[in-house]
């Protein structure tokens, strides 16, 4: 342990060692230029004189007081060494960074060197003299405030401040900052290599590890003084050319702002006698104001009672003087050079354009000199100049001085006269954004006058260029100025036309939505007659589609206007969600069921075509009332007034109606058939179904006549809809519907008259609707047209040359779709229409992928329909044509290429009915005996002459060959149908498990056929797709097919072992219908006798009779 006394001894060795440093002279004497470190370094050696008495005299050492007194004072010393380093080897600049804590930093160990010399006060008693030197330098330290000057505490202030700042202070704040840094590093503040040097000292300072503020202050710091570096000039007061120098009269030295450098435009004494700039001199003083700080005088320093500036009259009007002989001199030598434009160098062009420029932005009151001289004219006619030394940047200058200059009214009216308005629009194009920037520039200016605003919107081009910049968001400046000038003129009503032509619709919808009655209807006839692309028709719907139709209630020129706006809306698919929502339908049947003496025929015509438009396609209108009395417009009702108009109406109204009725006969949504007000809810109970679950649910829940109520209230989305139930009709689309309403009501005979109207619309839409009625209506059509010998007209129209491809498509259908009788197909389709069906079907399967790709595929399913006929006809003179035209090959190929659900079903159909003709002629054995080889050939007749080594077909055991036979297998129809049975289409999967379950009716063939049929993957294909089916006809068939599979014993034996072909077909026991029980039921029994399971064996392993 450490005697006291030894305490004591090393106390005074580090208090020593460390005044030794402090006061000694070596490298320390630069720490005497600031305030603190001297004054602390005066108390030091103070201090020493009484450390040397105490060590003089050992027997003080002893004392508690005198060792704590030591040891505060020694560890203090030591303390403060590191602030003093920093004082000594650190360059001015950092200093001054951090000059308020480091005198903060002494300030608070010269009050701590005072408490402890305190303590010496009773220990040196005995000790006068020492004592008095003691007390005296604790009392001083205590008293005393070591603190930075004011020109040094503003200058560690602003540097602060400049690395918190993001945006770069004013000049002035700089030039201040600037002459305070070289007052308190003691240079002249023009004196640019001495702040320099102070500046690379700094950057030394830092090189090493420094904080982002000391760093962000280095930065700031080398811009000012860069700047503050560039000696005043001409250049910086108005000009910057060099051409005629000896003509330039230089300003004095008195003209400069001593903050800006620069001309002075309103000079200002201070109290201190110094002229500044107003502006730059109340930027300091705001400084100095946000600091805290009393305002001082950046040239002196001197802090400021009063901030009174006094205008110098004197100087501002030698100023002033100076000013408008320069400019005089600038304006001939821009007159000179601009006259000679075609031979001056451009880099001249571009000094007269800048100072152009300059004498209009700094100079507002000699704008009318520049104006009167003719340069505003020679300016324009140089951006008329097109030839190519006139680049992007010429003209970018040349729009930049014609923008500052425009703020003249006198100027702006020449540049109006001279088209500078056009040439600014041609510069909207430019390759340079400067170009661009200062064109959009100009075109606001002038886009303030309502006058120059309609000149704008006429320019050619000028609202395509200006809308697309806007919507720019790449160039966000000159997106905004473009706005702006959009913005401006819009507000002028003419124009409003002409922005919508543009693709800019704000303007049109507002006046649409807030004018006056005359207002509307000129928008609403304006919308009628535009050529609106999708964009904006979705827009005008939506924004101003509900106000179109409140003003159809208004009178029939405001019905005209509106009807048209609409009908040109409703020619965009989308559209027709939106425009029911807006409750359109009541309001359209109301005019279109008015009585001809209240509405005129041209006003109807236009209600049905917009109606015909919204309800071509499946979607809300199916789902919304069609009458303001509730009825939809599927309903009986509608049906029937639909009728009606069809009867007494004009042509091309009835073409619009049957249009109407097309698109209702083609929904394919549910029927909601009557809405009930009440006020009592019933409930649904069907599985616990939410209405939207049991509305779409795909399957057949209840009978077709069953009728249920909903509790649900079906309003949201629909306007139109406030039912408290609504009563569905499942199990019955719209279509079914629609086809049982027209016929109740009388309509084919209507509508079949249509097909021998001399308008096109008319006969096109009339065999539509017949089309799509046919598939409902297919007998009862049929029996009409027989009864009117029109089946032969349908077919003249197919094979005259002179019907359009759409009439030929609809007749096509509806021919394909009547039941036509066997001898009808010989007597009445005959051999010439098949020639014809057979060319036109290679021919559509060559344009398929053509513009009209969707008109040749509705005619190329009703070419396969037609088809159709011809392959189920028995007739031995049809057989023969169906074998010559090769009709399996036809078929087959449609597997194979065409993408369409209707055509692969209607293929898939036809080779279905072929195969099964192939089938019951070998079972009924209609065909020649056999030959004397002793091998029988019923199929004689399809397969030609037998061979002398014939092959025999595993499938009808008879020798069959691909071209004329119409067996699947040797036609290599197969392996397509069973690709077709993982259709995504239902239909052509149901279509495709038929046409395969005609080769499997008998066992024993199928016994023969097992291994070729196993190669082509049908009975693995068949067994998944029952494991997936879903209860329904497919399941039935399918469950058919399997059920066949397993009369043959090997294929039983090999999937007896499959445990999810077990449980799916227990699943279709308990779920299917009653045939598909039952193939379930005999599948699972042979599987049980083969896998022991334990059951009754199966009788079912002979030869079936055909079903």
């Amino acid at each position: 342990m450490t005697s006291p006394c030894g305490a004591a001894a090393a106390a005074l060795d580090s208090i020593a060692r460390s005044l030794a440093e402090i006061c000694g002279d070596g490298d320390g004497g630069g720490e005497h230029r600031w305030d603190p470190p001297r004054r602390f370094s005066d108390f030091a050696r103070r201090l020493e004189a009484v450390v040397r008495g105490l060590a003089g005299s050992p027997e003080l050492l002893s004392s508690p007081a005198v060792r704590t007194a030591l040891g505060g004072v020694a560890a203090d010393l030591d303390a403060s060494r590191p602030t003093l380093s920093v004082y000594r080897g650190r360059s001015p600049i950092y200093i001054l960074i951090r000059c308020v804590p480091l005198s903060d930093a002494l300030r608070g160990r010269v009050t701590s060197l005072a408490a402890w010399l305190a303590l010496l006060d009773s220990p040196l008693a005995s000790l006068p003299d020492l004592r008095k030197k003691a007390t005296d330098l604790s009392r001083d330290m205590d008293q005393t405030d070591l603190k930075v000057t004011e020109t040094e505490e503003r200058v560690y202030s602003n540097l602060q401040r400049e690395a918190k700042e993001v945006v770069q202070s004013s000049k002035a704040v700089q030039s201040a900052t600037v002459m305070d840094l070289a007052r308190a590093l003691g240079i002249d503040p023009s004196d640019h290599g001495k702040l320099g040097e102070q500046i690379k000292l700094l950057r030394a300072d830092l090189s090493g590890l420094s904080s982002v503020a000391e760093r962000r202050i280095l930065i700031s710091l080398e811009k000012i003084l860069d700047d503050w570096s560039k000696e005043p000039c001409i250049a910086d007061g108005l000009v910057t050319a060099n051409f005629e120098e000896e003509a330039q009269i230089l300003p004095f030295k008195n003209f400069l702002c001593p903050l800006t450098k620069g001309v002075m435009k309103d000079p200002v004494v201070l109290e201190s006698s110094q002229t500044y700039e107003r502006a730059a001199i109340c930027h300091w003083f705001d400084r100095c104001l946000e600091d805290g700080r009393d305002p001082t005088c950046p040239v002196t320093g001197k802090v400021l009672q009063s901030l009174e500036l006094r205008p110098n009259i004197g100087l501002a009007g030698a100023i002033e003087e100076w000013v408008n002989r320069n400019v005089e001199i600038q304006i001939n030598s821009a007159l000179q050079f601009l006259a000679e434009e075609s031979s001056c160098p451009v880099e001249c062009i571009l000094t007269v354009l800048d100072n152009v420029y300059r004498i209009s932005e700094e100079h507002p009151s000699c704008r009318y000199k520049v104006r009167n001289a003719g340069i505003v004219t020679l300016v324009v006619k140089l951006l008329k100049d097109q030839s190519s030394r006139m680049g992007s940047e010429l003209r970018g200058k040349a729009l930049m001085a014609m923008h500052s200059m425009a703020k003249d009214g006198e100027s702006k009216l020449i540049m109006l006269e001279q088209g500078i308005t056009r040439l600014a629009i041609r510069s909207l194009t430019g390759r340079s954004e400067m170009e661009k920037e200062y064109a959009l520039k100009l075109l606001l200016e002038f886009s303030i006058d309502t006058d120059c605003c309609t000149s704008i919107a006429l320019e050619k081009g000028a609202l395509v260029l200006l809308s697309s910049m806007a919507a720019n968001s790449d160039h966000p400046t000159s997106s905004n100025l473009a706005e702006e000038v959009l913005k401006n003129l819009e507000k002028v009503a003419d124009n409003v036309q002409h922005l919508a032509m543009a693709g800019r619709f704000q303007p049109l919808v507002a006046r649409l939505y807030n004018g006056t009655e005359d207002v509307r209807l000129e928008i609403a006839t304006f919308v009628g007659k535009m050529s609106l692309t999708s964009n904006g028709k979705d827009y005008i719907a939506r924004q101003g589609g509900r106000t179109l139709i409140n003003m159809l209630s208004s009178n029939q020129e405001q019905q005209a206007a509106s009807l048209h706006a609409l009908y040109n809306l409703s020619t965009l698919d989308d559209n027709a969600a939106i425009l029911v929502d807006f409750g359109i339908l009541p309001a359209l049947m109301d005019i279109l069921f008015a009585t001809q003496q209240d509405v005129p025929s041209e006003i109807k015509e236009l209600a049905a075509s917009t109606v015909a438009n919204i309800v071509s396609i499946s979607g809300h209108w199916e789902l919304s009332f069609g009458d303001k009395e509730g009825h939809q417009i599927q309903s009986e009702f509608i049906i029937r007034k639909l009728l009606d108009v069809l009867s007494h109406s004009s042509c091309k109204c009835q073409a619009a109606v049957l249009h109407i009725l097309c698109g209702i006969a083609s929904s394919p949504r549910a029927s909601v058939l009557d809405v009930w007000y009440a006020n009592h809810h019933n409930t649904m109970p069907f599985w616990g179904m939410s209405f939207s679950e049991l509305y779409w649910n795909p399957l057949n829940l209840v009978h077709s006549n069953q009728l249920v109520t909903c509790q649900e209230e079906y309003t949201q989305g629909h306007s139109m809809v406030n039912p408290s139930c609504i009563i569905l009709q499942l199990g019955n689309n719209g279509s079914d519907m629609a086809a049982s309403c027209i016929e109740s009501s009388g309509g084919l005979k209507i509508v079949v008259q249509y097909i021998e109207y001399s308008e096109i619309d008319n006969r096109v839409n009339a065999f539509r609707l017949l089309n799509l009625l046919s598939e409902k209506l297919g007998q009862v059509l049929a029996e009409e047209f027989r009864a009117s010998n029109k089946i032969v007209s349908l077919k003249g129209k197919l094979l005259d040359a002179q019907s359009s491809l759409e009439e030929r498509c609809e007749v096509a259908g509806l021919l394909a779709n009547l039941p036509i009788l066997d001898d009808e197909v010989k007597t009445v389709l005959g051999s010439d229409l098949l020639t014809w069906i057979i060319s036109h079907i290679r021919e559509e399967q060559s344009i398929s992928s053509g513009r009209n790709s969707k008109k040749v595929r509705r005619m190329l399913e009703g070419l396969l329909g037609l088809l159709l006929h011809y392959a189920k006809s028995p007739d031995p003179t049809i057989i023969t044509l169906v074998q010559e035209n090769q009709f399996m090959r036809i078929f087959r190929e449609q597997l194979n290429s065409h993408p369409h659900s209707r055509a692969k079903q209607r293929a898939v159909l036809g080779l279905k009915y072929l195969s099964e003709f192939a089938r019951v002629s070998v079972a009924t054995d209609l065909l020649e005996p056999q030959p004397p080889h002793r091998l029988c050939s019923p199929l004689v007749l399809f397969c030609g002459m037998a061979p002398m080594v014939p092959i025999l077909c595993p499938l009808h055991n008879v020798p069959c060959d691909e071209n004329s036979s119409f067996c699947l297998l040797k036609g290599n129809a197969v392996k397509p149908l069973i690709d077709l049975m993982n259709d995504e289409n239902v239909d052509v999967q149901l279509a495709a498990v038929e046409a395969l379950s005609t080769v499997l009716s008998d066992v024993q063939n199928l016994r023969n056929a097992k291994e070729e049929l196993e190669r082509l993957g049908l009975f693995r294909a068949a067994i998944y797709l029952f494991k997936e089916v879903r209860p329904g006809k497919l399941q039935e068939k399918v469950a058919m097919m399997v059920e066949r599979f397993f009369q043959v014993e090997a294929l039983a034996q090999d999937y007896s072992t499959d445990q999810d072909l077990v449980m799916a077909l227990v699943g279709a026991m308990k779920h299917g219908n009653a045939n598909t029980k039952k193939h379930a039921q005999d599948a699972l029994a042979n599987l049980r006798v083969l896998s022991g399971v334990g059951s009754k064996p199966s009788t079912n392993h002979g030869k079936r009779s055909n079903r």
